[in-house]
C-alpha cells in the first residue's frame, strides 16, 4: 500500500476496498484528516465480501488547480 500527495493531486496504489472505506470514514469523517492521531480506533466494517480485502485498487486523482495544502494529511 503506497500513497503520494501533493498540492496537485493524490495517488494511492495497491489499496483494498476495505482500507479505502476505512480511510474515508476514520480519517475524514469529521471533515478534517485525523492522520496525526494514529492511536484512533479503526471503524468496524460489517458485511463486506471477502474480495474487498483481497482486490487491490489504484487511484490517481488530480485537481483542476494547485491547492494550498496537500490533499491528504494536511490540517
Amino acid at each position: 500500500m503506497r500513497s503520494r500527495t501533493s498540492a496537485n493531486g493524490l495517488t494511492l496504489s495497491c489499496w483494498s476496498l476495505r482500507t479505502l472505506i476505512q480511510q474515508a470514514y476514520d480519517v475524514f469523517a469529521s471533515g478534517k484528516p485525523d492522520m496525526l492521531n494514529p492511536g484512533t480506533p479503526t471503524m468496524a466494517i460489517e458485511g463486506l465480501p471477502d474480495w474487498a480485502n483481497r482486490a487491490l485498487y489504484s487511484i490517481d486523482a488530480k485537481t483542476g488547480a494547485p491547492q494550498a495544502a496537500a490533499m491528504m494529511g494536511a490540517r
